[in-house]
């Protein structure tokens, strides 16, 4: 909880603990305790100051977004017998743009029945919202085949647009969308909305190569790539 008081002071509350009941709904003191001693909420607090709203939108998707997905180190040893394997390619010629974070990256081919060799599942995510920056603020275009082969060095064997949970296909779920009629007699619905108008997306075969992402928008997608 931030606070301001007057100009020039800001109060923060990093932890909230109470030996009485301060009469606001809990009905009970907010005491919580172990090994007989308080409990204290520790973490970190990031402070940005800029007179520019367009960069401190700016500023504030992207550090947000670097905190949540600081990457996890591992250690192994020198001489594991295990294999290891290359997954991914070391160098990647193509990147994505700014406003533009690779959500997730899963490997799903254990998952299917019959399984299905080097499947992945793949979300891309639009970073800003609408009005935030004059620039990153726009429809963000991807290309997937430059992107996705540079960087496991394999190539595409298809695409496939899936629903936001990555179980069903976009262009089925779209197809049993509800229509209705409306005062005119016109019939419309969520399913009068076809994938190719909606999205700008070229479809050939359930290849997708470049995709729009639109403000605040998350795409999922299925994709199959050659062996090594």
């Amino acid at each position: 909880c931030i606070v301001r008081f007057r100009d020039g002071d800001i109060e923060l509350m990093l932890h909230r603990r109470l030996l009485v009941d301060d009469h606001w709904g809990v009905g009970e003191a907010l005491n919580e305790t172990a090994y007989e001693k308080g409990l204290v909420a520790r973490g970190k607090h990031y402070l940005l100051f800029d007179f520019d709203s367009n960069e401190a939108h700016r500023r504030t998707r992207l550090l947000a977004n670097e905190i949540y997905a600081q990457p996890l180190i591992t250690f192994d040893y020198e001489n594991n017998k295990f294999k290891k394997e290359e997954r991914y390619n070391k160098k990647v010629p193509t990147s994505l743009p700014e406003n533009v974070n690779l959500m997730t990256l899963e490997s799903i081919s254990q998952n299917q029945s019959p399984e299905i060799d080097n499947l992945y599942l793949v979300r891309f995510e639009h970073l800003f919202d609408i009005d935030e920056h004059p620039v990153l603020s726009l429809p963000a275009k991807i290309s997937i085949q430059d992107f996705i082969e540079g960087f496991f060095d394999r190539e595409i064997i298809y695409v496939h647009e899936t629903t936001l949970g990555g179980n069903r296909f976009k262009d089925d779920m779209l197809k049993e969308r509800l229509y209705w009629n409306d005062n005119s007699g016109f019939q419309t619905g969520f399913g009068s909305r076809s994938l190719n108008k909606s999205n700008n997306v070229t479809i050939n075969n359930y290849y997708i190569d470049e995709i729009e992402l639109q403000p605040m928008e998350i795409r999922t997608f299925k994709i199959q790539l050659s062996m090594l």
